[in-house]
């Protein structure tokens, strides 16, 4: 019996499906727990597996999942990363090698494993359209904003951080703006009594006392 002509193509046709079913190069998945000091996650993957009989799985658990986050050697911006959603990347070798190097030099797949669970990487920030983030934020071009949900608080870890000079250089100028206008109030004939007038020339040598140590710390 003469074969139909398109069974070769059914063929390769299956051969094809099922090969796209065994490589994975991506997914969205979950932050169960995050490590801040190693960098590294357990991701639950949320997309369900759906097998050839019918039936749908939860994928497992992905273990020590090196994090994408914004740092680097000499700065890092932490913070807690449990319950957040993410893009979990499934490289196209082992990374295995670049573990052990730390990237500091060209490595050897140490399998011949392709998109392999084993090697995830995670990014986070995703978002789904609908969710309405905690914080929201309309950016500009000549800003750089930092916002928090809830009560969280920006903390610097660096003491000479630049930052922290901006906002003194601010304080300094407002200091000597409010020196000069009551230094000017002290200078104009005044009706109050002798004390008043004490007061106001106090308040105004700790106003210039204030603004020369600013402009030490400044300095330094």
């Amino acid at each position: 019996m003469t074969e139909p002509k398109n069974s070769l193509i059914e063929v390769l046709n299956n051969f094809g499906e099922n090969l796209k079913q065994q490589i994975c190069t991506n997914a969205i998945g979950k932050i169960i727990e995050y490590d801040p000091v190693k960098k590294v996650a357990k991701v639950q993957l949320l997309n369900k597996q759906k097998k050839k009989d019918g039936a749908v799985s939860v994928l497992p658990m992905l273990e020590r999942v090196p994090v994408l986050t914004s740092h680097s050697t000499n700065y890092i911006i932490a913070t807690d990363l449990k319950d957040e959603l993410c893009l979990v990347l499934f490289c196209d070798h082992s990374i295995e090698g670049w573990q052990v190097t730390e990237g500091k030099e060209p490595f050897t797949p140490a399998s011949s494993r392709r998109h392999n669970i084993n090697d995830a990487i995670c990014i986070i920030g995703l978002f789904a359209e609908k969710t309405q983030s905690k914080v929201t934020l309309a950016p500009k071009k000549e800003n750089f904003d930092v916002l928090f949900a809830d009560d969280k608080k920006l903390r610097i870890g660096n003491s000479n951080v630049e930052l922290v000079k901006d906002v003194l250089n601010v304080i300094v100028t407002e200091l000597t703006n409010i020196t000069t206008a009551v230094t000017a109030l002290d200078a104009l004939p005044t009706t109050t009594n002798g004390a008043n007038a004490t007061t106001l020339q106090t308040a105004t040598q700790n106003l210039a006392t204030v603004t020369q140590k600013l402009s030490s710390i400044l300095s330094t």
